[in-house]
């Protein structure tokens, strides 16, 4: 379980059963354990076309009529699970909600940087046992890239 995931767990449990505010923090917790699962069916569906068998002429009007997500969101998601399902296939194949897999958004700035030729595969092996293990903040995964592979580049 990532430290984020057992924070919330930890919150709820001190919290009444049954309340509001646990309710939202098991909700929460549910979502962030999940969305390995949810970028591996986003993936296929994607990968496979599976949005035009259903009526929809793109993934992207798919995304947004269909499951009312911003194409964005989608392609966050497709490309973070990609960045796991090539690193770490075991944390990609895991079960939905287990909790190993790294915060999405950990992995998120992990991917964008591979996609933009900073990340390479030796860079994610002196990452990995820390991003696995101890998942920093996504803002502190940024300073860690920028600070070992060089700074973004500017966007265009």
């Amino acid at each position: 379980m990532t430290a984020t995931v057992e924070k919330l767990a930890a919150r709820a449990e001190d919290l009444p059963e049954g309340s509001g505010r646990r309710s939202v923090l098991e909700g929460a917790r549910r979502v962030k354990a999940a969305w390995v699962d949810f970028g591996r069916l986003l993936a296929q569906v994607r990968r496979e076309e599976l949005w035009a068998e259903w009526g929809y002429p793109s993934f992207e009007r798919y995304c947004a009529k269909e499951l009312f997500i911003r194409p964005a969101t989608a392609d966050k998601l497709t490309a973070s699970y990609g960045f796991l399902e090539r690193h770490e296939p075991a944390l990609a194949r895991s079960h939905p909600g287990d909790g190993k897999a790294p915060p999405f958004e950990v992995i998120e700035v992990l991917s964008r940087a591979e996609a933009a030729g900073r990340l390479s595969q030796e860079g994610w092996r002196e990452l990995r046992d820390e991003v696995l293990e101890n998942p920093p903040t996504a803002a502190a995964m940024n300073r860690k890239l920028s600070e070992r592979f060089g700074p973004p580049p500017a966007p265009p």
